[in-house]
């Protein structure tokens, strides 16, 4: 269902910016929503924040890796469709609204 979640801490050294852990979290996650669900999702999606413009390909070589040699050790024919969100990390969007005439940051 919609309504539950699954949630799990993994420790990192301070300063490391590219997670060595991926792979044992989705397993976890995988695990326990096959537990409840009596499958395996059909979709995976995953928003990695903090990424900078030099990371990116990083990411991609390092931790997305990770992602997809979880799929396979969980099942060798688990193939789900697989996003991932990256949000970098200068984002110069700001938002405001306007309240009794003077603009408010919410």
């Amino acid at each position: 269902t919609l309504t539950r979640y699954f949630c799990q801490c993994m420790f990192q050294h301070p300063g490391q910016e590219l997670g060595d852990n991926f792979k044992a979290a989705m397993i976890g996650a995988l695990k326990k929503f096959h537990e409840i669900n009596g499958t395996l999702p059909d979709r995976v999606v995953v928003y990695r924040d903090g990424v900078g413009d030099g990371q990116l390909s990083m990411v991609v070589e390092h931790e997305v890796a990770q992602f997809y040699d979880a799929f396979k050790e969980v099942s060798g024919t688990y193939k789900p469709k697989f996003s991932v969100v990256v949000v970098k990390k200068r984002i110069i969007t700001r938002i405001f609204s306007t309240h009794q005439g003077k603009m408010d940051n919410p």
